[in-house]
């Protein structure tokens, strides 16, 4: 799925009477802030859905972004802190883990270790499994395969 085809889905989910919920679009300043906190360079696609919306829930399911602006804010929902949230309940997160959509067990991460386009991993209790193969790919799961997340 490309950025682009999110605002399509957004429209049918809202014919279905799904809730929809956005941010502000991140201001190019305010991602360059996340890059600087976490030290590493954001994979293109999230760096196009930081300026395109922000951050972003349908119904009860949230991918994780800059809210309002405020790439620093200590508030859930924003990538800082839910993967400083992720860190301090589960310390063995490794450090070039981001997280863009918290669970019960953990969180969908973002491997920054990697060249982009990079890898989401399911990170739950200290354990890591691949999960789709770049933030596009997870994007098709949240938007489309609802049943394939597994919150296990």
């Amino acid at each position: 799925m490309k950025i682009d085809d999110i605002e399509h889905y957004l429209q049918q989910a809202a014919n279905q009477g799904d809730d929809i919920w956005r941010s502000q679009p991140a201001s190019a300043a305010a991602v360059e802030q996340l890059q600087a906190a976490i030290d590493y360079p954001l994979p293109s696609a999230l760096t196009q859905f930081l300026l395109s919306y922000g951050a972003l829930g349908v119904n009860d399911r949230f991918i994780s972004g800059i809210i309002d602006n405020q790439p620093l804010a200590l508030e859930g929902g924003n990538i800082l802190a839910d993967t400083a949230f992720l860190r301090e309940e589960q310390p063995s997160l490794p450090p070039h883990f981001i997280v863009i959509q918290s669970h019960e067990d953990g969180a969908y991460c973002l491997d920054l270790s990697q060249p982009d386009p990079i890898s989401v991993v399911n990170f739950e209790w200290g354990h890591s499994h691949p999960f789709a193969d770049s933030f596009e790919q997870f994007l098709e799961h949240f938007f489309y395969a609802e049943d394939n997340f597994e919150d296990d």
